[in-house]
C-alpha cells in the first residue's frame, strides 16, 4: 500500500494555496506547509515551540479563520517532525543555525509570494527565533508576534513549577506534591525531570485550559494526512534529540 502526503484544499479558487512542500534549507531537507484562501494574502510565518514540538500535523484544525486572511505557513524545523533525520549533526543544533534556516525559509516565502515583507509568530522555543529575528533582520517583517513569549527562560521554568506545586497542594494530590518535592532546583535542565514536571503542569490546565495537550493535540496529528504514514512518530523522534 502506498500512502501520499498530502494537505486538503481550501477551495476550489484556482489563488487558493494548499501545499506541502520539501525544501533545502540550510544543507538539510525541511517541509513547509503553506495554506491560505488567496495567493495574493500577506504571507504568515509560524515558529513552532519545543524545541522540537513540530506543528504541521495538527495546526489547520487550529487555523482556519486565520487562512481566510492570510497564507499561514507552518515550518517544521530542522530536526523536527517532517524535517527530522536521524544522521542530522548536533553541530548543527543551534540558535545561530535556526536564525540562519529561519531567514533562509523568510527568503524563500518572499520569492515564492512575491511579498517584500511577511509576518512572523513565535510560539514558546520559536518566540526566541522571532524576537531574534525581528531584531537582526527588521526589514524582512512586517510586524513579529509572540506567543507564550520566552523572556527568562530559567526564571520561567521555576514560575511554572511553583505554580504547579501550589496547585498539587491546594488539590490535596499527594502523588503529584511527592513526584514534584523531589525535584531539584534545576531540574529542568535534565529532561526526564522536566517531564515529570510537565506532566503535572498539564494535569494542572497549566498548558491547556480546557483539556491535556494529549488528548487535543496528538489524535489529530496521528490521523493527520500531513502526517501520513508515520503519525506522531517522526514529532516524538524531533523531540527527542533535543533531549
Amino acid at each position: 500500500m502506498f500512502f501520499f502526503r498530502k494537505t486538503p484544499k481550501i477551495s476550489s479558487s484556482s489563488r487558493s494555496v494548499s501545499c506541502l512542500e520539501k525544501i533545502e534549507i540550510g544543507g538539510t531537507e525541511q517541509w513547509l506547509l503553506m495554506r491560505g484562501k488567496s495567493v495574493r494574502l500577506p504571507v504568515m510565518l509560524w515558529l513552532h515551540g519545543g524545541p522540537g514540538s513540530a506543528q504541521i500535523g495538527f495546526a489547520p484544525y487550529f487555523q482556519r479563520e486565520l487562512e481566510q486572511h492570510f497564507v499561514v505557513v507552518n515550518w517544521d524545523q530542522r530536526g523536527a517532525g517532517l524535517s527530522y533525520r536521524k544522521n542530522i549533526s548536533t553541530d548543527t543544533m543551534n540558535v545561530d543555525q535556526f536564525i540562519a534556516d529561519a531567514r533562509e525559509v523568510t527568503e524563500y516565502l518572499q520569492d515564492k509570494f512575491r511579498q517584500n515583507k511577511i509576518f512572523i509568530v513565535g510560539h514558546s522555543w520559536g518566540s526566541i527565533l522571532g524576537i531574534k529575528l525581528a531584531e537582526r533582520y527588521p526589514e524582512l517583517y512586517h510586524a513579529y508576534i509572540g506567543i507564550g513569549q520566552v523572556v527568562h527562560m530559567v526564571k520561567g521554568e521555576r514560575l511554572s513549577y511553583e505554580y504547579t506545586l501550589r496547585e498539587a497542594k491546594e488539590a490535596g494530590h499527594a502523588k503529584a506534591k511527592r513526584e514534584l518535592l523531589a525535584l531539584e532546583e534545576d531540574f529542568f535542565y535534565d529532561y526526564r525531570k522536566l517531564a515529570t514536571q510537565r506532566k503535572w503542569l498539564g494535569r494542572f490546565k497549566g498548558v491547556m485550559y480546557r483539556q491535556p495537550m494529549e488528548k487535543v493535540i496528538v489524535p489529530r496529528m496521528i490521523r493527520s494526512s500531513e502526517y501520513k504514514p508515520y503519525g506522531y512518530d517522526p514529532v516524538y523522534k524531533g523531540i527527542s534529540i533535543f533531549h
